[in-house]
This record gives C-alpha cells, sequence and structure tokens, in this order.
C-alpha cells in the first residue's frame, strides 16, 4: 500500500547513499594514485630536491666584487651570500694557475686562506699553494687522507683536523704575523696548533689553486686534488675566530669578511678570475664546473 512517510524516508536517505557510494568510488579509483604521489613526493624530500640549497635564487660569476680605490674600499653587487651557479670540479687533472701574484703575504707577514671544498678521494690533495718551495718559502695548504694540514715546504703544523669525503666542508688555516701559532678552522670551528719555525714566505713568481700540474717548485704534480672546491678567499690578515666563524654562516657564496684585507678572491663560480680587486686572475688549465653540486650542499 502506498505510504508517504515511506517515500519521504526514501527521498532523506538515498540522495546521501548515493554520494557516500561516489567518495568510496572515487577513492578506489585516484587512492593508489594519491598514495603514490604522496611516497615519490616524500623521497624527494628526502633526496633534498625541494631543499633550501636547491630552490634559493643562484648568483652568478662576478654578481659581488670588491672595489678599491685610493680613498675606500666596499663591496659592490650582490653580496648578501646568494649561492653560486656553479663550483670548480676536478678529477685530479685540472689546475688554475696564478702568474705573478701580487700583494701575497711574504716574509713572516700575517695570513688566512680559507675555502669551500667537497673531497672525493684520499690521499694527500692540494687546495692552495704559492712561493718557491726550493727556498724553504712555500706556503702549501692541503689535505692529506683527510686532515687539513699547512705546510711551509718541509715544516708542517701538527695534525689538524680532519674531514670526511662526499660533504661539503669550510676549511681554513691562519697564522699570526712573527709567530709559529698556526688556526685550523673547519665549519667556523677552530683547532690552535703550530709549526716547528716561523714561516718565511717568498712571493716567486708562480701560485696555483688546485692541484700542482705545472708545478711550484718541488711539488710538480704532487697531490692531485678530487671532488669539489669554490669561493678560495687570501687575506694578509689574520682572521678571529669570530670573523672565521662569520665567514663560515656566510655560506659558500660568502663575501669575504675584511675586504681592505683581501689579496685574492675566487669564488670559481664558473670562472677563476679574481675578484678582490687586485687583478690576481687564474689560467684555467682543466678546470672543469658543475651545476649539480647543491644537491650534496647544507647551508650553516
Amino acid at each position: 500500500m502506498y505510504s508517504p512517510g515511506a517515500y519521504n524516508r526514501v527521498l532523506q536517505v538515498t540522495p546521501s547513499g548515493i554520494r557516500a557510494q561516489s567518495a568510496m568510488e572515487y577513492l578506489m579509483t585516484y587512492g593508489w594514485a594519491i598514495l603514490v604521489i604522496a611516497v615519490v613526493l616524500g623521497i624527494l624530500f628526502q633526496l633534498g630536491v625541494f631543499g633550501g640549497a636547491n630552490l634559493a635564487p643562484k648568483a652568478k660569476s662576478g654578481s659581488c666584487i670588491v672595489q678599491k680605490t685610493s680613498v675606500s674600499t666596499a663591496l659592490e653587487g650582490m653580496c648578501q651570500g646568494e649561492l653560486p651557479q656553479f663550483v670548480a670540479t676536478v678529477s685530479g687533472s685540472g689546475e688554475m694557475k696564478l702568474n705573478n701574484p701580487a700583494g701575497f703575504p711574504i716574509g713572516t707577514q700575517p695570513m688566512s686562506i680559507f675555502a669551500w671544498i667537497e673531497t672525493s678521494n684520499t690521499g694527500r690533495q692540494n687546495i692552495f699553494a704559492y712561493g718557491p718551495c726550493n727556498t724553504a718559502q712555500l706556503v702549501f695548504f692541503a689535505v692529506d687522507n683527510g686532515r687539513i694540514e699547512v705546510d711551509f715546504c718541509g715544516d708542517s703544523t701538527n695534525p689538524g683536523p680532519t674531514i670526511d669525503n662526499g660533504a661539503w666542508h669550510f676549511v681554513g688555516f691562519t697564522i699570526a704575523g712573527g709567530t709559529t701559532a698556526v688556526t685550523f678552522y673547519v665549519d667556523g670551528q677552530a683547532y690552535p696548533s703550530s709549526v716547528g719555525t716561523v714561516p718565511n714566505i717568498a712571493g716567486g713568481t708562480y701560485a696555483n689553486v688546485i692541484n700542482n700540474n705545472a708545478g711550484v717548485n718541488g711539488y710538480q704534480g704532487c697531490c692531485l686534488f678530487y671532488g669539489e672546491i669554490a669561493n678560495v678567499q687570501l687575506y694578509n690578515a689574520t682572521l678571529s675566530p669570530a670573523e672565521a666563524n662569520a665567514l663560515y654562516l656566510e655560506g659558500i657564496g660568502g663575501a669575504p669578511v675584511k675586504p681592505q684585507n683581501i689579496v685574492g678572491w675566487w669564488p670559481l663560480n664558473g670562472d677563476v678570475n679574481d675578484y678582490s680587486g687586485n687583478n690576481n686572475n687564474g689560467q684555467n688549465l682543466g678546470v672543469g664546473y658543475s651545476s649539480s653540486w647543491a644537491s650534496a650542499y647544507t647551508a650553516p
């Protein structure tokens, strides 16, 4: 028998049932696709694809330079620590050579050398060197089986701190003028050390960043670098621990913390030019450049 109440109940229940059934069918149809997308996104996040180093703006070579005049020294351009577009990449055969370097610390003057490196091999690997070794007046800054060291042509420092392969590290050393006191730095942390005698560095007519294939006297073909390197800075002053840490915290694209004392600045962001204002440009002898370096870089 016809019952208006029953009919009304059917009208009230049926639409919601249809909606529930449609929602279930939607989930059954697209649920696996949504799950797969979520898993893929999770993997990409784990790999750092969406990390800040990959998404941050990249500065092109020469974006920030030091301008020196007779009355002032100042940084100009994009100097806020933007990430570089490229870093130098070496597999044991390339080097950056400097002819007749000007303004480098000599004698017993203070100095500081810093760089960002990511090594991919063991053994002794050169980061920066200058001066004639045959007169025991060479500065030789290197990684020796994972240990940071500086060698003044045979008069090496005590064993320095260690770093691991496959990761970016900020490394450097300072030496106070006329002393034997050396301080190493790894990722902003200071490691005091010493050298046997007070270094007496000669200027020489040759220097290099990365390797020694053409050869600082006595070191030809020695200590080949394997990995990536960026933002090499040479100062004619002893940076303080606070200044060294500030340089580290600027990150791999950091500008010099003491522009008035920078004598060589090679970002290696696609070229071997010196942006310190001293025109110590390099020759590229087989050095390549990588644009995918940021996947291994973690900002301080």
